[in-house]
């Protein structure tokens, strides 16, 4: 039979120490200062696969044919 899932939190909570938390809270904040720093590259780059997937469907209705 398998444990109670309060208790499986309770044990999680617990085992975090304050080093691992500090760490994962560094790791949130570089990832969301970079995808605030690439974000127009990131853009660029949806665009750009919005755009092919687009013209691999319907060339003729986004205007630019091959």
């Amino acid at each position: 039979m398998s444990r109670p899932i309060m208790s499986t939190l309770i044990d999680l909570i617990h085992g975090f120490s304050l080093v691992a938390t500090l760490l994962l809270a560094l790791g949130i904040g570089v990832t969301a200062a970079l995808a605030l720093l690439f974000k127009p590259l990131l853009v660029g780059c949806a665009r750009a696969a919005a755009l092919a997937v687009r013209l691999y469907f319907a060339p003729k209705r986004a205007g630019l044919e091959l």
